[in-house]
Protein backbone atom coordinates (compact mmCIF):
# COMPACT_ATOMS: atom_id res chain seq x y z
CA UNK A 1 0.00 0.00 0.00
CA UNK A 2 1.05 3.45 -0.35
CA UNK A 3 1.07 6.40 2.28
CA UNK A 4 1.15 10.42 2.01
CA UNK A 5 0.41 13.25 3.77
CA UNK A 6 0.05 16.69 3.40
CA UNK A 7 -1.48 19.95 4.99
CA UNK A 8 -4.33 21.98 3.95
CA UNK A 9 -4.77 26.17 4.98
CA UNK A 10 -7.93 28.07 5.35
CA UNK A 11 -6.71 31.06 2.84
CA UNK A 12 -4.50 30.49 -0.68
CA UNK A 13 -6.34 27.17 -1.25
CA UNK A 14 -3.19 24.90 -1.94
CA UNK A 15 -1.51 21.35 -1.23
CA UNK A 16 1.76 20.49 -1.11
CA UNK A 17 3.42 17.12 -0.40
CA UNK A 18 5.86 17.30 2.28
CA UNK A 19 7.01 13.54 2.93
CA UNK A 20 6.67 10.25 1.34
CA UNK A 21 7.13 6.65 2.42
CA UNK A 22 10.66 5.10 0.64
CA UNK A 23 11.92 2.07 2.12
CA UNK A 24 11.29 -2.12 2.49
CA UNK A 25 8.73 -3.97 4.47
CA UNK A 26 9.79 -3.89 7.99
CA UNK A 27 7.48 -4.65 11.07
CA UNK A 28 9.98 -2.09 13.01
CA UNK A 29 8.10 1.22 14.59
CA UNK A 30 10.51 4.28 12.41
CA UNK A 31 10.48 7.92 13.43
CA UNK A 32 9.76 10.34 10.63
CA UNK A 33 10.02 14.08 10.85
CA UNK A 34 9.22 17.06 7.98
CA UNK A 35 9.26 20.74 7.99
CA UNK A 36 6.38 23.18 7.61
CA UNK A 37 7.60 26.43 6.57
CA UNK A 38 5.88 29.54 7.82
CA UNK A 39 2.17 30.42 6.80
CA UNK A 40 -1.52 30.35 6.37
CA UNK A 41 -3.00 28.30 8.80
CA UNK A 42 -3.45 24.49 7.63
CA UNK A 43 -4.08 20.86 8.32
CA UNK A 44 -2.02 17.77 8.03
CA UNK A 45 -3.69 14.62 6.08
CA UNK A 46 -1.67 11.44 6.46
CA UNK A 47 -2.89 8.69 2.77
CA UNK A 48 -2.35 5.60 3.02
CA UNK A 49 -2.79 4.10 -0.30
CA UNK A 50 -3.72 -0.04 -1.05
CA UNK A 51 -0.84 -2.14 -2.30
CA UNK A 52 -1.58 -5.49 -4.66
CA UNK A 53 -3.46 -7.54 -1.97
CA UNK A 54 -3.70 -7.36 1.94
CA UNK A 55 -0.47 -7.94 2.76
CA UNK A 56 0.66 -4.22 2.80
CA UNK A 57 -0.82 -2.14 6.32
CA UNK A 58 1.14 1.22 6.90
CA UNK A 59 0.44 2.24 11.08
CA UNK A 60 1.23 5.78 12.37
CA UNK A 61 1.49 7.04 15.89
CA UNK A 62 2.99 9.58 18.48
CA UNK A 63 2.35 12.54 15.83
CA UNK A 64 4.05 15.58 17.03
CA UNK A 65 3.45 19.22 15.81
CA UNK A 66 5.79 21.74 17.37
CA UNK A 67 6.78 25.37 16.20
CA UNK A 68 10.47 25.92 15.04
CA UNK A 69 13.07 24.03 13.64
CA UNK A 70 13.71 20.26 13.30
CA UNK A 71 16.76 19.31 14.11
CA UNK A 72 19.12 17.65 11.64
CA UNK A 73 18.78 14.08 11.07
CA UNK A 74 21.52 12.04 9.98
CA UNK A 75 20.42 9.50 7.88
CA UNK A 76 21.15 5.78 8.69
CA UNK A 77 21.05 2.53 6.46
CA UNK A 78 18.32 0.07 6.69
CA UNK A 79 18.50 -3.80 6.05
CA UNK A 80 20.20 -4.81 3.31
CA UNK A 81 17.66 -6.10 0.43
CA UNK A 82 17.54 -9.77 -0.32
CA UNK A 83 21.00 -10.91 -2.42
CA UNK A 84 20.18 -11.44 -5.71
CA UNK A 85 20.36 -14.22 -8.63
CA UNK A 86 23.99 -15.59 -9.01
CA UNK A 87 24.79 -14.40 -13.09
CA UNK A 88 26.41 -17.29 -13.43
CA UNK A 89 25.64 -21.30 -12.82
CA UNK A 90 29.32 -21.93 -13.01
CA UNK A 91 32.49 -20.25 -13.65
CA UNK A 92 32.27 -17.69 -11.68
CA UNK A 93 29.31 -15.09 -11.46
CA UNK A 94 28.35 -12.11 -9.39
CA UNK A 95 25.40 -10.88 -7.20
CA UNK A 96 24.28 -7.63 -5.98
CA UNK A 97 22.42 -6.73 -2.98
CA UNK A 98 21.40 -3.39 -1.85
CA UNK A 99 20.66 -1.30 0.77
CA UNK A 100 19.06 2.01 1.33
CA UNK A 101 20.07 5.08 3.14
CA UNK A 102 16.39 5.58 5.07
CA UNK A 103 16.01 4.71 8.99
CA UNK A 104 16.11 7.10 9.32
CA UNK A 105 16.35 9.56 6.05
CA UNK A 106 18.61 12.01 6.24
CA UNK A 107 16.55 15.29 6.93
CA UNK A 108 16.76 18.88 7.47
CA UNK A 109 20.33 19.22 6.06
CA UNK A 110 21.17 15.58 7.52
CA UNK A 111 24.15 13.49 5.87
CA UNK A 112 23.69 11.09 4.13
CA UNK A 113 24.73 7.67 4.92
CA UNK A 114 28.67 6.74 4.30
CA UNK A 115 29.28 4.02 2.14
CA UNK A 116 31.99 0.99 2.85
CA UNK A 117 34.73 3.16 0.05
CA UNK A 118 33.80 6.35 2.59
CA UNK A 119 31.93 8.40 0.44
CA UNK A 120 28.12 9.34 1.46
CA UNK A 121 24.89 8.42 -0.54
CA UNK A 122 21.18 7.18 -0.07
CA UNK A 123 22.05 3.71 -1.37
CA UNK A 124 24.61 1.18 -1.77
CA UNK A 125 25.28 -1.91 -3.68
CA UNK A 126 27.75 -4.55 -2.97
CA UNK A 127 28.79 -6.86 -5.34
CA UNK A 128 30.27 -10.70 -4.38
CA UNK A 129 31.36 -14.09 -6.58
CA UNK A 130 29.17 -16.41 -6.61
CA UNK A 131 29.01 -20.56 -8.05
CA UNK A 132 33.08 -20.01 -8.44
CA UNK A 133 33.40 -23.98 -9.14
CA UNK A 134 34.43 -25.17 -12.72
CA UNK A 135 31.49 -25.47 -15.31
CA UNK A 136 30.77 -29.41 -16.15
CA UNK A 137 28.49 -31.07 -17.79
CA UNK A 138 25.94 -31.37 -15.15
CA UNK A 139 24.95 -27.53 -14.36
CA UNK A 140 25.68 -26.12 -10.36
CA UNK A 141 21.87 -24.72 -9.20
CA UNK A 142 21.52 -20.81 -9.13
CA UNK A 143 21.31 -19.61 -5.94
CA UNK A 144 18.13 -18.40 -4.81
CA UNK A 145 16.55 -15.35 -3.39
CA UNK A 146 -11.93 26.40 12.66
CA UNK A 147 -9.92 26.89 15.84
CA UNK A 148 -6.23 26.61 14.89
CA UNK A 149 -4.03 24.60 17.45
CA UNK A 150 -0.37 25.99 18.66
CA UNK A 151 0.90 22.23 17.63
CA UNK A 152 -0.34 18.75 17.98
CA UNK A 153 0.77 15.82 19.94
CA UNK A 154 -1.31 12.61 19.42
CA UNK A 155 -0.49 9.21 20.10
CA UNK A 156 -4.12 7.91 19.90
CA UNK A 157 -4.42 6.19 23.68
CA UNK A 158 -7.58 8.89 24.08
CA UNK A 159 -9.60 8.86 20.85
CA UNK A 160 -8.59 10.45 17.53
CA UNK A 161 -7.18 14.01 18.99
CA UNK A 162 -9.17 15.69 16.45
CA UNK A 163 -8.26 14.27 13.15
CA UNK A 164 -11.20 13.37 10.86
CA UNK A 165 -11.21 10.24 9.16
CA UNK A 166 -13.41 8.61 6.59
CA UNK A 167 -12.71 11.41 3.66
CA UNK A 168 -10.98 8.66 1.01
CA UNK A 169 -12.13 5.62 -0.12
CA UNK A 170 -11.89 3.66 2.90
CA UNK A 171 -11.00 4.48 6.72
CA UNK A 172 -8.42 4.49 8.48
CA UNK A 173 -8.62 2.35 11.63
CA UNK A 174 -7.77 2.91 15.64
CA UNK A 175 -6.50 -0.35 17.11
CA UNK A 176 -4.42 -2.09 19.84
CA UNK A 177 -1.99 -4.54 19.69
CA UNK A 178 -0.98 -6.73 16.34
CA UNK A 179 -3.42 -6.31 13.20
CA UNK A 180 -6.00 -9.06 12.26
CA UNK A 181 -4.06 -9.97 9.12
CA UNK A 182 -1.30 -12.57 9.48
CA UNK A 183 1.89 -11.17 7.84
CA UNK A 184 1.01 -7.50 8.43
CA UNK A 185 1.03 -4.45 10.52
CA UNK A 186 2.91 -3.81 13.52
CA UNK A 187 2.05 -5.91 16.56
CA UNK A 188 1.75 -2.87 18.93
CA UNK A 189 1.84 0.52 19.36
CA UNK A 190 4.81 2.42 19.55
CA UNK A 191 4.53 3.50 22.85
CA UNK A 192 2.38 0.76 24.41
CA UNK A 193 3.18 -1.48 26.86
CA UNK A 194 -0.49 -1.90 28.56
CA UNK A 195 -4.10 -2.74 26.84
CA UNK A 196 -4.72 0.90 28.13
CA UNK A 197 -1.88 2.99 26.07
CA UNK A 198 -1.28 0.12 22.72
CA UNK A 199 -3.84 2.54 20.02
CA UNK A 200 -2.36 3.53 16.48
CA UNK A 201 -3.74 4.26 13.61
CA UNK A 202 -3.61 2.08 10.59
CA UNK A 203 -4.83 1.07 7.52
CA UNK A 204 -6.40 -3.14 6.84
CA UNK A 205 -5.99 -3.44 2.80
CA UNK A 206 -8.23 -6.70 2.87
CA UNK A 207 -11.18 -7.49 0.67
CA UNK A 208 -13.07 -5.93 -0.58
CA UNK A 209 -10.61 -2.98 -0.55
CA UNK A 210 -8.74 -2.66 -4.32
CA UNK A 211 -5.53 -1.70 -5.66
CA UNK A 212 -4.91 2.18 -5.10
CA UNK A 213 -7.55 2.82 -2.84
CA UNK A 214 -7.05 5.58 -1.11
CA UNK A 215 -7.39 6.08 3.39
CA UNK A 216 -6.89 9.62 4.38
CA UNK A 217 -7.15 11.20 8.12
CA UNK A 218 -7.14 15.31 8.48
CA UNK A 219 -5.59 17.08 11.52
CA UNK A 220 -6.93 20.01 13.12
CA UNK A 221 -6.25 23.20 11.74
CA UNK A 222 -2.72 24.27 13.03
CA UNK A 223 -1.61 27.63 13.52
CA UNK A 224 1.33 28.24 11.22
CA UNK A 225 2.14 31.56 12.86
CA UNK A 226 6.13 30.87 13.81
CA UNK A 227 8.37 32.81 11.87
CA UNK A 228 10.55 29.31 11.36
CA UNK A 229 7.74 27.33 10.39
CA UNK A 230 6.39 24.12 11.87
CA UNK A 231 8.25 20.63 13.01
CA UNK A 232 6.15 17.60 11.88
CA UNK A 233 7.39 14.13 13.71
CA UNK A 234 5.29 10.99 13.98
CA UNK A 235 6.50 6.83 13.65
CA UNK A 236 5.00 4.86 10.97
CA UNK A 237 5.39 0.78 10.25
CA UNK A 238 5.12 -0.51 6.96
CA UNK A 239 5.11 -4.33 6.99
CA UNK A 240 3.70 -6.63 4.31
CA UNK A 241 4.67 -7.93 0.89
CA UNK A 242 2.38 -5.97 -0.80
CA UNK A 243 3.23 -2.80 0.01
CA UNK A 244 1.62 0.64 -1.75
CA UNK A 245 2.30 4.09 -0.49
CA UNK A 246 2.39 6.10 2.49
CA UNK A 247 2.88 9.94 1.82
CA UNK A 248 1.77 12.99 4.10
CA UNK A 249 0.85 16.55 2.49
CA UNK A 250 0.62 19.80 4.24
CA UNK A 251 -3.01 21.39 2.66
CA UNK A 252 -4.31 24.81 2.61
CA UNK A 253 -7.72 23.71 1.06
CA UNK A 254 -10.94 24.93 3.03
CA UNK A 255 -12.47 21.72 2.47
CA UNK A 256 -12.31 18.33 1.05
CA UNK A 257 -16.10 17.97 -1.02
CA UNK A 258 -13.94 16.45 -3.71
CA UNK A 259 -10.94 14.78 -2.24
CA UNK A 260 -11.89 11.57 -3.24
CA UNK A 261 -11.73 12.48 -6.83
CA UNK A 262 -8.10 13.96 -6.47
CA UNK A 263 -5.73 12.32 -8.43
CA UNK A 264 -2.42 12.06 -6.81
CA UNK A 265 0.86 11.50 -8.66
CA UNK A 266 4.50 10.18 -8.21
CA UNK A 267 2.96 7.45 -5.87
CA UNK A 268 6.19 5.27 -4.59
CA UNK A 269 5.06 1.49 -4.81
CA UNK A 270 6.88 -1.16 -4.14
CA UNK A 271 7.34 -5.47 -4.81
CA UNK A 272 8.67 -7.13 -1.35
Amino acid sequence: MKYNYFYQGQQDLSESEVWKFTGSSSQLWKKAQARIPAGPDFQVVFEGIRGNSYQGDFAIDDIKLTPGLCSAVDGKWGMWQLIGTCSKSCGTGTQSRTRDCNNPLPSNGGLDCQRKDNSRGTSETETIDCNTNPCSTTAMPVNPVINPLAGLDCNFDSGLCGFTNGLGVFNWTRRQRRTPSGGTGPNRGHTGGSATNDFYMYIETSSPRKRNDKALLLSPWISNSNVAGMCLQFYFSAYGGSLGGLKVHESTVTHFRNFKDIQVSQFVEYEI
